[in-house]
């Protein structure tokens, strides 16, 4: 790795210190995680200007200009990206790290005596050491306690084409996509790699070790802008590793061996103690209908709670989904069309919170099942009634029921002796049990028996702390906001396709009106190449930046007109050239003249002569379909009269159209259609446009009965006409030959063209 003469050299001795010690004041970034250093601000006057400034921000700003018109080396070439080797001079340790920013205070960190080998023209001495900071594995790495000196010096990595990584922890295999797992880490924590160092990769809630075993070119290698075939070896329980490594499309794992998958109707009865979870999971990757996951009680009584993947339980605090009753029943319904679940998969949770048995009945189906009372203690008989008694009746006082009067004197004394009404909300109860575990919250609206106190209180009153500071005495709030705008909420990212924590809001309003938190505002930064204009587009504008290609496309003009000869399907001449016939100069050459032509009548002459010797000689030529106007195509010759009386309509509608005072060359109302005979070459195209508009509609309907190819060619019938029209073609004719015209006839390559360029025709 040699250095280039116009890249700086830099080396000196510094004071390390780990980004979450006092020494790092002023940076807000968890950098712990990362191999990015922080350097004072000296060190980068060194690399651009081969010195440093001990000015002012004004003075440093004037003295860099003249530095830049005087001085040779201003012009200086700083590679891309920074990447310093660290060695620990006692051990010799080293490793290797990029860098975050140039930020150390100037004001308590300045180059040491080590450093300004390096620089150019003599400087101030300091009273204090050099520091920087650094991630916490880096002074682990390199055995170096906080304060302690280590050699840095600026080095030009090779770009990584190969890593092998071995797992240190068993729970690697949770991860389904390991190239998108490291693309995402590298990208957002790491400059370099180092054959040696551990990486600490963040999935989901799971923090895996990875040891980076090898690496190519070199030992030592950028990870910026490249990339690199992945290999991950296999995992021992003993610690051993086998020779041959995994490489990451044929890894096959598997998840969540100790759960059980739920099949459609097929029920599962089973006990739960209080305090416990029976946990389930279910797969709907492909269902398009609505599933309905209902339990059953038996005996106790116990919740339904549902969360989205397989990689976290349902619990009271976070699920996506649960019915707490009350009643007999619990169940809850998975939308086709509101849950969007790459995996597909669901994990189902039954737990019970202070029954001593707890017995139900788990099934999962697309049929809505039966459906049964939610109340807890009978119906309710204490409401006053809203309507008259009828005739012959009277209403209770005590429980509002309509009694006959003759027997009202005995229900009466029935009812005071044996019910009771509660004070609080008017319900007629019965003397006993019922009366005495009538209960009502003191806190809420709530009503029910006491042995709902505990449970009410634990969903609705029991005050809850997320991780992000929000508080909620309301579970089904704390839940909801755990899976909506909790910043800790874990999602699949749209870009990198990665479980992560979604973050705060993105920080621009962009980001906010497109619903990206900070994890996809950051992920959608990165940028790719548009396969239609080839420009550098952010993923997060990719679908804006797509939709402003559809439109464009949808507003194209056609590509030119087509020649008024129905045989051909050549563009018409166009601008100062241009004839009256709108033909192609092909066409219309025979028929151009320099001498003055008062009302076309001598162009009439020739067009009819053209028609009259078509149709009593024809043209001769095999591949001739003017059946219309030539005796070839019909395979009947006629004869002088019966051709004049067959030619003479069209003669008469095209001088009709050239006698009108309106006609010019480019005017937009069409000529009549003309009938010539062409070339062989245009009479095949001819022939492939409706076959191309055949293939192109049954590519855009591919759900749709399409007509077999054959019923699009005209069959010939009597007297040269056909037996049926064409089909009516779907794309406009102009786009159809300029598709044919790019492909040189290719059928699938011009159908390919016409898709993706041509404007998408209206299909009903």
């Amino acid at each position: 790795m040699g250095d280039r003469h116009d890249v700086p050299h830099f080396s000196g001795r510094f004071h390390v210190y780990p980004h979450s010690s006092q020494a790092s004041v002023g940076t807000t970034k968890d950098l712990n995680q990362t191999d990015r250093l922080v350097l004072p601000v000296s060190v980068l006057e060194h690399l651009l200007f081969g010195r440093t400034n001990r000015a002012g921000p004004a003075e440093f700003l004037r003295s860099t200009t003249m530095w830049d018109s005087g001085n040779g080396n201003s012009n200086r070439e700083l590679p891309q990206p920074l990447t310093f080797r660290l060695v620990n001079p006692e051990n010799r340790n080293s490793v290797c790290a990029g860098v975050e920013e140039f930020t150390a205070d100037e004001q308590l960190t300045t180059l040491s005596q080590e450093s300004q080998v390096c620089q150019t023209g003599p400087t101030e001495s300091s009273a204090e050491s050099t520091l920087f900071m650094a991630p916490q594995w880096v002074l682990d790495s390199l055995g170096v306690n906080p304060g302690e000196q280590v050699d840095v010096t600026l080095v030009t990595l090779p770009k990584a084409t190969g890593a092998r990584f071995r797992p240190l922890d068993a729970q690697y295999r949770v991860i389904r996509d390991f190239r998108s797992v490291f693309e995402s880490h590298l990208r957002a924590h790491f400059t370099t790699l180092t054959v040696g160092e551990t990486l600490a990769v963040q999935y989901g809630k799971l923090t895996l070790r990875f040891l980076v075993v090898d690496l190519q070119p070199e030992p030592a290698v950028t990870v910026v802008d490249t990339d690199i075939e992945v290999d991950i070896e296999s995992f021992q329980e003993d610690g051993a590793k086998t020779d041959q490594p995994h490489v990451l499309s044929s890894i096959d794992l598997t998840h969540n061996d100790k759960l059980s998958y739920l099949s459609l109707d097929s029920p599962v009865t089973s006990e739960v103690a209080p305090g416990e979870t029976r946990e389930w999971l279910y797969r709907a990757q492909g269902n398009l209908q609505k599933v309905y996951i209902s339990l059953e009680i038996i005996q106790g009584d116990v919740d339904l709670l549902v969360q989205i993947g397989e990689d976290s339980a349902a619990t009271y605090e976070d699920h996506y989904l649960a019915d707490f009753g009350p009643g007999p029943t619990r169940q809850v319904v998975l939308e086709p069309d509101t849950i969007t679940n790459p995996s597909g998969e669901f994990r189902i949770s039954v737990e019970a919170l202070d029954q001593l048995q707890n017995e139900f009945r788990l099934n999962v189906s697309t049929t809505a099942p039966s459906t049964s009372s939610n109340t807890v203690g009978g119906p309710s008989q204490g409401l006053p009634s809203e309507i008259s008694p009828p005739e012959g009746y009277e209403t209770c006082p005590l429980c509002q029921a309509h009694v006959p009067k003759q027997s009202f004197t005995l229900h009466h004394s029935f009812c005071a002796r044996n019910n009771l009404q509660c004070t609080k909300c008017g319900q007629t109860l019965r003397r006993g049990e019922q009366f005495d575990t009538h209960w009502h919250c003191e806190r809420c609206e709530y009503v029910g028996i006491l042995q709902d106190k505990y449970k009410h209180n634990f969903l609705r009153h029991q005050s809850r702390t997320c991780r992000c500071g929000f508080t909620s005495d309301d579970v089904t709030q704390f839940a909801l906001h755990r899976r909506t705008e909790c910043p800790h909420h874990m999602i699949i990212c749209r870009y990198c396709h990665t479980w992560a924590e979604q973050g705060p809001p993105g920080p621009t309003p962009q980001d906010r009106l497109r619903n990206l938190r900070e994890h996809e505002a950051y992920c959608g930064n990165r940028t790719i190449d548009c396969i239609k204009c080839h420009q550098p587009i952010k993923l997060k504008d990719m679908a804006v930046h797509a939709q402003l290609h559809k439109v464009r496309q949808q507003n194209q003009p056609l590509p030119f007109r087509i020649c008024r000869n129905a045989n051909c399907v050549r563009p018409r001449v166009e601008g100062p050239s241009a004839n009256v016939l709108q033909l192609c100069a092909t066409c219309f050459g025979p028929y151009w003249t320099s001498n003055l032509d008062p009302g076309h009548k001598k162009l009439l002459q020739r067009v009819a002569l053209t028609y009259h010797r078509q149709l009593t000689q024809g043209c001769g030529h095999a591949w001739c379909h003017n059946t219309t106007m030539c005796s070839t195509a019909t395979g009947k010759k006629l004869d002088p009269t019966s051709a004049a009386l067959h030619l003479g309509p069209f003669i008469q509608s095209l001088a009709r159209w050239l006698s009108d005072p309106a006609v010019v060359p480019n005017r937009e109302n069409s000529a009549p259609w003309l009938y010539f005979c062409v070339d062989e070459s245009t009479s095949q195209r001819a022939l492939l446009v409706p076959v191309l508009d055949h293939d192109a509609r049954q590519a855009l309907l591919p759900q749709h009965s399409i007509p077999d190819r054959k019923s699009i060619y005209p069959g010939d019938g009597a007297e040269g006409k056909p037996t049926k029209a064409p089909l009516e073609l779907t794309y406009p004719k102009e786009w159809l030959v300029k598709a044919l015209m790019e492909a040189n006839n290719d059928i699938d390559q011009a159908k390919a063209w016409l898709i993706s360029i041509a404007p998408k025709p209206a299909i009903d």
